[in-house]
């Protein structure tokens, strides 16, 4: 399990919408299409078999930026940094070995160019894990009638909808059932923040906030590696430690 964060540059600024998780995406398959087979894998929705490949997430651009409002737009400038995660190394190696053969990229028409790259492998000697969401966890089951139903933390089963959801994905990276503590709660409801976003189309409801895991510290590797709640690979659920104080 690794993560690589991007250093990246730009001569002009880069301008993206305020939903923009899409892009960002778009940006990690273009590091990715490096190996064909490994790219084709993870486009696939249909083949279950490649459900582990998939399980990677990644954090919002972090850097300065001014905001339009009446254009509904971010404007970033300067250094920033980009980081994906997963418990597939081979994910990992392949965005570095895309990166060196190639650091010039383009995101959302502006080029830019990565200009260094680091990777980490954090472990987790405790049990617990507070984390502050970087991009927005969403929750929800599917109604009879197909539609979303979205939870929020005041819901108890947005919690539970976390906790089946990390078992799943712990399977999934070691084979095995997890077998322990497992607990899920938030820190501070002040810090849970709706954010209603777009993806292609889509209308999805996520939150931001404060939240602690207690679990195993293989579980909690996951929750980092892997992302908190639905649609990690998509943007969403991407945690980071809380900020020092």
């Amino acid at each position: 399990m690794r993560s690589i964060i991007l250093r990246i540059e730009t001569n002009r600024g880069l301008v993206l919408p305020f939903a923009h998780s899409h892009t960002l995406q778009g940006l990690v398959y273009e590091l990715l299409s490096f190996d064909p087979v490994l790219s084709s894998g993870l486009h696939n929705k249909r083949d279950k078999r490649t459900d582990a490949m998939k399980l990677f997430c990644f954090s919002d651009l972090r850097g300065r930026y001014r905001k339009n409002t009446a254009e509904r737009t971010l404007v970033y400038n300067g250094a920033l940094s980009f980081e994906v995660r997963s418990p597939n190394d081979i994910i990992i190696e392949t965005i570095a070995k895309s990166v060196r053969d190639d650091p010039l990229i383009v995101i959302n028409g502006c080029e830019c160019a990565i200009t260094g790259f680091r990777i980490d492998s954090p472990e987790f000697p405790c049990n617990i894990l507070d984390m502050r969401m970087n991009t927005p966890v969403t929750v929800y089951r599917s109604g009879a009638d197909k539609k979303r139903i979205y939870y929020t933390p005041e819901e108890a089963e947005f919690y539970e909808i976390i906790r089946s959801n990390l078992l799943k994905k712990y399977l999934l990276v070691f084979g095995a059932p997890y077998e322990g503590e497992l607990a899920f709660t938030c820190l501070d409801a002040a810090s849970c923040r709706r954010v209603v976003t777009r993806y292609k189309g889509d209308i999805i409801n996520a939150f931001l906030g404060s939240y602690r895991l207690e679990a195993s510290p293989q579980m909690l590797a996951i929750a980092y590696y892997c992302g908190i709640g639905s649609k990690n690979s998509m943007g969403f659920g991407f945690v980071d430690p809380p900020p020092i104080q």
